[in-house]
């Protein structure tokens, strides 16, 4: 069995299905001419020396016509799970209109062969994203006449079963439609993953017999619609075409993956319609003077620029983040904030602006009172906020406006309902504030970023071979875009960095605090409540337990200590943990479920050392106005 990624298509040949015991699959016929399997590719270490074409196989079963007499219909293969060494079974899928059967596409004694070319996708994922956004390359194929192309999506853009809205959601990712979207259960497919479960998977099957031709992991989009012609040959029982030498950028990247990289550059973050300041160039002021004024913490020594200091890459350096006390987790760089709809390592913020407002609450970090902070607004920012958002309260009737105060506390709930609403709004044009000069903070050209234009000499052989792993071990699945991450949530069973030394339950426990934040992107306080559809699932699921956002890779290099937990001293032991994929099932430090995605990848010296080059080379200062 052949198992590859990204340079070579991952690919499963009739011969190796024969192998497994697939008997109903259907194979060409011995033609002499056709070069062998990936001839044009360099070999792979993982790939047996014993490989054999379909063709060459001589016990190959009998024609699917040659069971239908008179053109009787037959049965339906018995297939009770998806697996290599049966047919698919009869799945049910949902499509948010009628339900999908897969019997739909069985036509056991066709004439003429087809083929069902079955795309399992998330929402999250990078290549996935990249195929959709690509579809078109195979509907505008010569024999697309032939193709009948299922997508089915596993996960929506938050790593949970997709619904479907979800469904909605992805349907703006494609070029060209589908014929059909569906959506299922990730686990049904999972036993397709050798190893890690590297999507999208891509499954050539033959309507006749319902099993699979061929089987990729994340092909390249540029590859598939040969392995799709020369499929169509084999069930023609003609010549099969040769194999064409796909070019590779740079020498090492195949066409989808310089396409990915060409993505990656940096971009002026989406805009935040829930934020109407947020590319007001005089609220990025008044931003910019808060961002820095220590005078908004309980010992007035604390800053938001305390943990997210533009001088290490918008972070602090430090293990745990340290305020008015030692926190539980490590500071992450707000530099690629304003272009992700979640923040915070549980997601219990899900703007930028409504971010901003959390440390000033936190006991361990600002220690203050969103009743400080307007009464600090109007002594020392009056005449910059009242330009911006109106009027200020009367804050200075203290009987009813005390000096400190905020929900939980007495001072607060004394005060009647209207006042408590006045005093919210300030706060959270405080934080749209802070978030307009967030937003202004541009990043720095790294030499990635001088490579991702199309500059080759500006990295080193080293981080240009480390990017060829980047993306045949997957990063690319979770780190991809602008942003150079996913914004979404994964199990990577990182430790844990809290004080009491419990696992941290991440994701699991940010839904909670999200759903309680009079903050939200669809609440009282947004611009624009209506356009927040990703809150509508606010329920804690056991798939979210020790669940953390994605981290952004730009400047990753400057934002260390590393992890949620801050236990990581060095990029290298970042990849190091990745290399191993550590399932830690039971250990304290953790919690919850590896995330599948995640999967070993060679531990040579030279290998971790170009990842660790190539992390290095994504690192500049931040230019902050």
């Amino acid at each position: 069995m052949v198992h590859r990624r990204a340079t070579v298509l991952r690919r499963i040949p009739l011969a190796a299905l024969f192998i497994l015991g697939c008997s109903a699959a259907p194979s060409a016929a011995p033609d002499a001419a056709s070069p062998p399997v990936d001839v044009a590719a360099p070999h792979d270490a993982h790939e047996p020396s014993d490989v054999r074409d379909a063709g060459a196989d001589a016990s190959r079963p009998a024609r699917p016509d040659d069971r239908c007499p008179g053109g009787n219909a037959l049965p339906y293969p018995q297939s009770a799970e998806v697996k290599f060494t049966t047919p698919l079974p009869d799945l049910t899928l949902a499509t948010g209109d009628a339900p999908l059967r897969l019997s739909r596409y069985y036509t056991p004694c066709a004439a003429e062969p087809r083929l069902l070319v079955v795309r399992v996708m998330a929402a999250w994922s990078g290549p996935s994203q990249h195929h959709a956004a690509h579809t078109r390359r195979l509907l505008e194929l010569p024999e697309a006449s032939r193709l009948d192309l299922l997508d089915v999506l596993v996960s929506g853009a938050d790593n949970l079963p997709p619904d479907d809205r979800d469904l909605a959601d992805w349907r703006a990712r494609y070029d060209a439609a589908p014929a059909a979207l569906a959506r299922s259960d990730a686990s049904l497919w999972r036993p397709l993953s050798i190893g890690p479960q590297h999507l999208p998977l891509v499954l050539l099957v033959d309507p006749r017999t319902m099993a699979y031709v061929q089987f990729f992991d994340a092909p390249d989009t540029h590859e598939l619609p040969f392995e799709i012609t020369d499929a169509l040959a084999r069930l023609d029982r003609r010549a099969r075409p040769p194999r064409p030498t796909f070019t590779r950028y740079d020498g090492r990247l195949p066409l989808d993956a310089w396409e990915m990289v060409q993505a990656m550059a940096p971009a002026r973050p989406p805009p935040d319609p829930t934020n109407a300041f947020a590319d007001n160039p005089r609220a990025a002021a008044l931003g910019r003077a808060l961002f820095f004024d220590p005078r908004l913490s309980a010992n007035g020594e604390v800053a938001c620029a305390r943990c997210h200091d533009p001088a290490m890459g918008l972070a602090d350096g430090v293990a745990r983040s340290v305020g008015v006390d030692t926190g539980d987790r490590n500071a992450p760089s707000v530099l690629a904030a304003s272009g992700q709809r979640w923040q915070f390592w549980d997601g219990r913020a899900d703007s930028a602006w409504a971010q901003a407002l959390g440390p000033f609450e936190n006991p361990r970090e600002m220690g203050f009172t969103r009743l400080g902070v307007a009464h600090a607004v109007a002594q020392r920012y009056a005449a910059e906020y009242t330009a911006l958002y109106g009027p200020l309260p009367p804050l200075d009737e203290r009987a009813r406006f005390p000096a400190a105060g905020m929900p939980g506390q007495s001072t607060w709930e004394a005060m009647s309902a209207d006042d408590r609403r006045a005093v919210d709004r300030v706060f959270a044009n405080v934080g749209k504030s802070i978030a307009a000069f967030e937003r202004a903070v541009t990043p720095g050209e790294s030499a990635f970023d001088r490579y991702a234009r199309g500059d080759v000499s500006a990295l080193p052989e080293t981080a240009r071979d480390g990017l060829r792993t980047f993306f045949e071990a997957g990063c690319d699945q979770c780190h991809h875009g602008p942003t150079l991450s996913d914004d979404s949530f994964h199990n990577v069973h990182f430790d844990t960095g809290r004080r009491d030394g419990q696992p941290d339950p991440g994701r699991f426990a940010g839904v909670d605090a999200l759903r309680e934040s009079p903050f939200r992107a669809d609440g009282a306080f947004s611009d624009a409540p209506a356009t927040s559809a990703h809150l509508r699932r606010l329920q804690p699921v056991e798939a979210m337990r020790g669940q953390f956002h994605t981290p952004s890779l730009r400047n990753v290099a400057s934002t260390g200590p590393w992890g949620h937990g801050g236990t990581f001293t060095s990029v290298r032991a970042v990849v190091l943990h990745y290399a191993e994929a550590r399932d830690r099932r039971g250990d304290l430090r953790t919690v919850g479920e590896l995330d599948p995605a995640l999967g070993p990848f060679h531990r040579l010296e030279s290998v971790i050392t170009g990842v660790v080059t190539l992390l290095q080379s994504m690192t500049a200062a931040p230019v902050v106005p």
